[in-house]
């Protein structure tokens, strides 16, 4: 990071596009692949390498079009964003400040995925940027504000911008005299912004703030409703269900901010709910609404703002359907299930009559694996009893490598990967010798190989 940031320093003389454009590239070069090429590195001391694991070790910024095109196209249109979000375009007076907001945060794992954004998104942040920038030439003179190229966010420039700018509008309210309010509570205010993009009206309703939505582009990208919190001192956020963002003007995610309005957006929702507006909340995602929490919860204790809610009872369902606090359900008088739940057991036990029904003729018929019912596939005691039964197809399932199976729904099994375990010894102890991050994603939480690392160290 601190050579990435030295070579920066280097550059902030530079201007045209024609010299910046081959820095920027080695620079975006150098981020992205690094950390596989020293993953691959590691990985060829214990066994060979394929063809295009080769490439990327022998891979430069010369040779880079021709050897991995994918990945220069894509460094090509990041430098392309880079230009297009500078207000003076190829003139470049502001891209080496933009390109510093763009990557200097910016990480990357051993397979080239972004683990950790910049200060700003490309291409989604392109237009917020121009105006953030336009303002900074119409109003940074006059308010001493640092130069873009000494601050590492965007917020450092639009933040005391923006209250400015409210410094200078004589009737706040008048602003969203047009724009649906959801409901009142203490000295702050919802709006719901809906239908159809207007240039004037989102730009109004969202001004002094540095949302991609206010454009055309990304309010269609995203798509509407997005709800907005305007607070007694003109403070505002943004809330938008589907992608599960609450962003404040500067367009960052606050906790603090968040616990402040957290109890009154569940209530909003709720409220929305039962209107039948809303059309997905991805709760087994969720950082903001669930927390990590509601799904482990006792059906007691959820929230009743999710106990009516269908993809959060069967996401909940799942979860728990082999734990106690599901099953006992199953075992209860029908008229003491809780009200929410009763359509669901209900159809589970037609379900497992069905069930016991298809295990006995898949078993029955020999069934290769491919051919088995989707239904079947997950469920554990089935897998089992077809293991059993198809003991030469198993064999060869439990001898592949990890990365090759190709059927997640055994990957997924703590008793397969046990047996696996044990089958492939060389193989376990390269996966003891990885990093934790690196592990495959269903062996991070495995108890077996938790437990082995644990007495590695000791």
């Amino acid at each position: 990071m601190y050579l990435f940031l030295e070579t920066l320093d280097k550059i902030f003389l530079l201007e045209s596009r024609q010299d910046l454009e081959p820095i920027f590239y080695s620079q975006l070069f150098k981020k992205i692949l690094n950390p596989e090429k020293e993953f691959l590195f590691q990985k060829s001391k214990t066994q060979p390498l394929s063809h295009e694991e080769q490439l990327i070790i022998k891979a430069k910024p010369q040779n880079l079009k021709s050897t991995l095109p994918d990945l220069h196209d894509t460094i090509e249109r990041g430098i392309n964003y880079v230009f297009q979000s500078d207000p003076t375009k190829d003139k470049g007076i502001f891209a080496k400040s933009i390109f510093k907001w763009f990557t200097q945060d910016m990480e990357f794992d051993h397979k080239g995925n972004v683990t950790k954004k910049g200060a700003i998104s490309l291409p989604e942040d392109i237009q917020t940027t121009q105006t953030i920038l336009q303002n900074y030439m119409q109003y940074g003179k006059k308010l001493q504000l640092p130069k873009p190229i000494n601050t590492n966010h965007p917020s450092e420039l639009s933040g005391p911008i923006k209250n400015y700018l409210k410094t200078l509008q004589t009737n706040n309210d008048d602003i969203y005299h047009d724009l649906p309010l959801i409901f009142t509570y203490g000295r702050s205010k919802i709006y719901k912004i809906d239908g159809d993009y207007h240039e004037d009206n989102c730009k109004r309703w969202m001004s002094n703030t540095d949302w991609c939505v206010q454009y055309p582009n990304m309010f269609k990208e995203y798509g509407p409703p997005f709800y907005m919190i305007v607070d007694n001192n003109q403070e505002k956020f943004l809330f938008h269900i589907p992608s599960l963002q609450f962003k404040d003007a500067n367009n960052q995610y606050h906790k603090e901010k968040w616990e402040d309005h957290k109890t009154v957006v569940d209530y909003m929702i709720y409220d929305l709910e039962d209107q039948g507006k809303i059309e997905k909340i991805k709760l087994e995602t969720d950082p903001l609404i669930d927390d990590g929490g509601y799904l482990d919860l006792d059906w007691v204790d959820v929230p009743k703002i999710f106990k009516n809610y269908e993809p959060f009872i069967d996401e909940w369902i799942h979860k728990n359907k082999n734990k106690s606090k599901y099953e006992k359900f199953l075992h209860m008088n029908f008229e003491d299930v809780p009200e929410e739940l009763k359509n669901k057991i209900n159809q589970q036990k037609i379900d497992k009559s069905k069930y016991e029904r298809t295990v006995r003729w898949v078993l029955q018929h020999d069934l290769p694996w491919k051919r088995v019912p989707e239904e079947l596939k997950y469920d554990h005691d089935f897998q089992r009893k077809w293991s059993i039964k198809n003991i030469d197809e198993y064999n060869k399932i439990t001898y592949m490598d990890w990365n090759d199976i190709p059927y997640e729904e055994w990957i997924e099994n703590p008793e397969f990967r046990e047996m696996w375990m044990n089958r492939n010894p060389k193989r376990f102890q390269n996966m003891l010798n990885m990093k934790h991050e690196d592990l495959p994603r269903e062996w991070k939480d495995d108890e077996n190989l938790l437990h082995y690392k644990k007495n590695m160290k000791i």
